[in-house]
């Protein structure tokens, strides 16, 4: 074998050595697994019919250490999310439930964590998550009007529907003392595309006018519509007594 052989061979010797004992560190060094289970859940997809929906679910997680696992403390990312723990000593080899609640109360995707305070192992990190659709909705872009003594004004209203083109059912307006409001109906703007996870959309028209001066100058106009939180708008005058 040639000098330059052997001289090759040597340096290879000492690359598979230095990863063998580097491998072997960084076991040694490795976080040990506390807790084997389910540790992300996604919850899916869902109707948002009501203005608020609460799922639950059950994270069964398993003490895979040789000793006993103190749970000191649940704590959550969002006030929107609830958590506990069936038992705060998880023997070796025994199981936890970890109930959590997740709460939807606007369109959209909500990702939220549970911590498990585990004293000197550190912090468990749980994640639970979901999406929310709202099938029908409606809102009122306009958050303020000016409406002064014998003013008259129109307040555009905005439905959509990712079920059907049918036409909504009329708002419930509740106005303040001195305003009358009156819904005068709806025009469809476009129909829904599902290929594009479009929704139908509808303009609604109110028209608001001032008869007499209220008992306030920060009025304001409810329109309430069955499957979505109720929209505000806020009715300033000039001319008050």
């Amino acid at each position: 074998m040639s000098i330059r052989a052997i001289i090759a061979s040597a340096i290879l010797a000492v690359v598979v050595a230095a990863i063998v004992v580097w491998l072997q560190l960084r076991q040694d060094n490795a976080s040990p697994v506390i807790f084997d289970g389910e540790s992300n859940v996604d919850l899916g997809e869902h109707d948002l019919r009501n203005s608020r929906l609460e799922l639950d679910h059950r994270f069964l997680l398993r003490n895979s250490l040789s000793k006993p696992v103190q749970i000191q403390s649940v704590k959550t990312s969002c006030g929107c999310t609830g958590a506990s723990a069936s038992i705060s000593t998880v023997p070796a080899g025994e199981v936890v439930e970890v109930s959590a609640q997740l709460r939807l109360t606007a369109p959209g995707r909500r990702v939220e964590q549970v911590w498990l305070n585990l004293g000197e192992l550190g912090i468990h990190t749980l994640v639970i998550s979901a999406t929310a659709h709202r099938p029908h909705d409606f809102f009122v872009p306009q958050k303020s009007v000016l409406l002064p003594l014998g003013s008259s004004k129109t307040i555009i209203a905005v439905a959509t529907n990712t079920e059907s083109d049918s036409e909504p059912q009329a708002p419930t307006i509740t106005a303040p003392h001195g305003v009358a409001a009156q819904f005068e109906g709806w025009s469809l703007i476009h129909q829904r595309d599902q290929s594009r996870r479009r929704p139908a959309r509808w303009h609604g028209t109110v028209t608001v006018s001032r008869a007499s001066v209220g008992a306030s100058p920060a009025d304001k106009l409810l329109i309430q519509f069955s499957t979505a939180p109720a929209a505000t708008v806020d009715l300033r005058g000039r001319a008050w007594n």
